[in-house]
């Protein structure tokens, strides 16, 4: 089976703008931890990544039912709950 090359030294682009996004990541990830704390951080990136989440599947998060959004906000607020609790036992 014959592929059809999309664009010429596609796969070379690819691979450098995967090198940049990885390198400007981490220096942005350097930055950011000396001026923030590290569950803010980890905080600020699952809130953006639940944004983009809730953007591209909107759709089918507008079929969730209220059972179904009452047991996510439950387990939401037991695992945050407990997180809480092994903070306050670490730090105590």
């Amino acid at each position: 089976m014959k592929t059809k090359d999309f664009l010429p030294g596609g796969a070379e682009l690819l691979l450098a703008g995967v090198i940049v996004a990885r390198a400007t990541s981490y220096l942005f990830s350097k930055l950011i931890l000396e001026g923030m704390g590290l569950y803010n951080l980890l905080a600020l990136r699952f809130s953006l990544a639940f944004l983009l989440l809730v953007a591209l599947f909107f759709r089918r998060l507008r079929g969730i039912d209220r059972k179904t959004l009452r047991a996510l906000l439950i387990l939401v607020g037991l695992v945050l709950g407990a997180r809480r609790k092994r903070l306050e036992k670490r730090t105590a």
